[in-house]
């Protein structure tokens, strides 16, 4: 997957599995956009039965870790060029182990 080096300036690749973990941080809107997928996931069930929407868990600068799998089920569908921004100022960090 190519991305720009801003170090260097220099076009890298990177390999990241669909298993790997990636932080970002949620704006506004991905936070609603993270509620509104639990809400469509439990949609169906009944309302005594419906699990309590708990927010994900951030660090102390608020980054969140996900696997890229479950990030890209919960946004993806709904990122695009014209669309929200769900993470601060765009960004996705890999983490690379």
């Amino acid at each position: 997957m190519p991305r720009l080096d801003i170090q260097g300036g220099e076009l890298v690749k990177t390999r990241i599995g669909i298993n790997d973990f990636v932080w970002v941080r949620l704006t506004p809107q991905g936070e609603a956009a993270h509620r509104l997928h639990f809400d469509r996931q439990n949609y169906d069930t009944l309302p005594d039965d419906r699990p309590i929407y708990h927010p994900p868990i951030t660090d102390k600068e608020g980054w969140i870790c996900f696997d890229l799998w479950t990030l890209m089920r919960i946004f993806g569908a709904d990122i695009g060029q014209d669309e929200p921004n769900f993470f601060v100022d765009g960004v996705i960090l890999i983490d690379l182990k």
